[in-house]
């Protein structure tokens, strides 16, 4: 929050302190300037009286104008050929003559002044975490006392809803003011305490801003929708004349009405991107579904798809530090998975001498078949925790696109513009279906590997979240 302080007659205001910053032109030279808040009577004298103490001795080698700060504080005036040395014998004889025992009405009305000044260049920001200052600066005097006249409407003051601490503060130090209520408004956004002197005023304020809030994230929520709409509207109309290019490959906007729901926040913007691999009829794909993210390599057939995945394991769950001798072989240019079938040593899903067990493919086992077998493996985007054992499931082309509530448009004669799916997703759910609709043929490059989301690097993700000194000789 910091705000300049407040500087008025050699005194300053700041935070709820107030402080001499200049005891005249008499004060003996010393590095920077006093800045010394005020003692009351009763420690003072217990400090200097009927000698110095050690507490007094070490204020006074701290604060090299400590006496004359403190005198100032209370009003007094002194003639100068009084003070000598530190100013005890000074002191002493003030504190003895009484003149310390109370404040003059005029400085502490200064004090006051200054106070109200500094917190009025607040804004509701700065005190938010504050409740004193929030009571101080709407509804109460220095003193504590209710000031009705100050602030007339409801104020509302925002925290998170994971701010539970600072909103009871908040709470009881408004019921420690007499008169004053409060409401909470729980909205889809922000939690919102509001204050004021009318309950039923206080009331209405945090229903409105319930309503307020909600009405917000439905029209950005129906504008984010329209304009993903529109993306694939444009991408249809553009490939009207030529049905697309017959291929999977693309980048795709995902809707998911589980983690719609569960994860509104989160679920805004959740995209698939798939590109080609050297295996024919393979395919990469890496997605974001807002909560999750990762990759999947998916295909026609089945075993394929598994002893792929578990080539590149050396069985799931395996070591997977060598590379396959031939992945990129055959490449398109893209950064593709590490899918293909010459390895330098065989996985326990495909031992070497034998083909792999023959899986299950999609009807014909053709090239005209719309549904592609799923292994994939993901991370939570919170935490960043990896889930390496691999999740099955199965993406079907073809149909309407899909899309919010149901409704879509028909993909006219590329079926590729459009898929159903099912997939597991650790931590989420073994069936969880998706829908996605094509806004380009070219999906983006990717540059994640079926080993980033590996066993090992799970650990090692753990190793550096948790200060772990590594792996070895590896450095990890």
């Amino acid at each position: 929050m910091p705000r300049d302080p407040i500087t008025r007659d050699g005194f300053e205001s700041s935070y709820g302190g107030f402080y001499v910053v200049d005891v005249g032109s008499h004060a003996r030279q010393f590095s920077g300037r006093p800045h010394t808040e005020r003692i009351e009577a009763a420690r003072l004298k217990a400090m200097f009286l009927p000698r110095a103490t050690s507490e007094a001795n070490k204020m006074l080698r701290t604060h090299v104008e400590f006496v004359r700060c403190q005198l100032k504080h209370y009003g007094v005036e002194f003639d100068e050929g009084e003070f000598s040395g530190k100013g005890t014998g000074l002191m002493k004889k003030i504190l003895l003559a009484g003149k310390l025992d109370k404040v003059p009405p005029h400085i502490e009305a200064l004090r006051k002044e200054m106070h109200q000044e500094w917190l009025a260049q607040l804004t509701l920001e700065d005190v938010s975490g504050n409740p004193g200052l929030i009571m101080e600066k709407y509804f109460v005097d220095g003193a504590g006392k209710p000031v009705k006249s100050r602030t007339k409407t409801p104020v509302g003051i925002p925290h998170g809803h994971s701010s539970s601490f600072y909103c009871r503060q908040l709470r009881e130090a408004a019921e420690n003011v007499a008169g004053l209520h409060h409401a909470t408004a729980d909205g889809v956004a922000t939690q919102m305490i509001f204050l004021g002197w009318t309950k039923s005023t206080v009331e209405k304020a945090a229903k409105a801003h319930v309503a307020m809030e909600a009405k917000e994230k439905k029209a950005a929520a129906d504008k984010k929708t329209a304009e993903r709409d529109a993306e694939y509207e444009e991408y249809l109309a553009d490939k009207q004349d030529d049905d697309g290019d017959g291929s999977p490959c693309g980048e795709y906007i995902v809707d998911c009405e589980y983690i719609e729901d569960q994860w509104p926040d989160s679920a805004e913007d959740m995209t698939m991107s798939i590109q080609r691999t050297s295996r024919d009829g393979v395919f990469k794909a890496t997605f974001d579904f807002g909560i999750v993210e990762g990759i999947m390599i998916l295909g026609r057939d089945e075993g394929l798809v598994e002893m792929l995945s578990k080539r590149r394991d050396g069985g799931i769950g395996g070591d997977d530090d060598e590379e396959d001798e031939d992945e990129d072989e055959g490449d398109s240019g893209d950064d593709e998975p590490p899918v293909t079938t010459g390895s330098k040593r065989k996985g326990k899903g495909a031992p070497r001498g034998r083909p792999a067990k023959k899986g299950k493919t999609t009807k014909g086992s053709s090239s005209k078949s719309l549904k592609f077998f799923v292994r994939l493996r993901s991370k939570d985007t919170s935490e960043g925790e990896i889930s390496y054992i691999p999740m099955n499931g199965f993406i079907e082309f073809g149909g309407k696109s899909g899309g919010k509530k149901g409704k879509g448009k028909k993909s006219g004669g590329n079926p590729f513009s459009s898929f159903t799916g099912k997939v597991g997703l650790s931590g989420i759910g073994s069936n969880i279906a998706f829908t996605a609709r094509k806004v380009s043929d070219v999906g983006s490059i990717g540059y994640a590997r079926w080993q980033d989301y590996s066993e090992r690097e799970y650990e090692r993700a753990n190793a550096s979240r948790w200060g772990s000194s590594g792996w070895g000789s590896r450095g990890w």
